[in-house]
C-alpha cells in the first residue's frame, strides 16, 4: 500500500492518505521522521491494531541503532528470540 503523509508543521496537522485518497488517520498513532546528512529521509508510522486477512511478507525488528533484532534478553534471565525461520 501507497501512503501519502501531509503536514502543516503544526501538532495536529498531520493527515496520512492512502494511494485513493481516503484518510486513514484515525488508524494512526503516532509520526517520526529521520533524515540524517547524506541519507535517505525515513517517515515511521506506528498503526492500531488491526485484523488481517493476509500478510505476504517479512516483519523485521530494528533496534534504535538501525541493527536488526533477534534475541531480547531480560534481567531475570528470560529470553524472547526471534531469528528467521529461513
Amino acid at each position: 500500500m501507497k501512503l501519502r503523509i501531509k503536514s502543516d508543521g503544526t501538532q495536529f496537522g498531520t493527515c496520512v492518505v492512502d494511494e485513493n485518497g481516503r484518510d486513514i488517520s484515525s488508524h494512526i498513532t503516532g509520526v517520526s521522521f529521520v533524515h540524517s546528512a547524506g541519507g535517505v529521509p525515513v517517515a515511521n508510522l506506528e498503526l492500531h491494531l488491526v485484523e488481517i486477512e493476509e500478510y505476504d511478507g517479512k516483519v523485521v525488528m530494528i533496534g534504535p541503532d538501525g541493527k536488526e533484532v533477534r534475541r531480547i534478553e531480560y534481567a531475570d534471565g528470560s529470553v524472547d528470540d526471534y531469528s528467521a525461520d529461513d
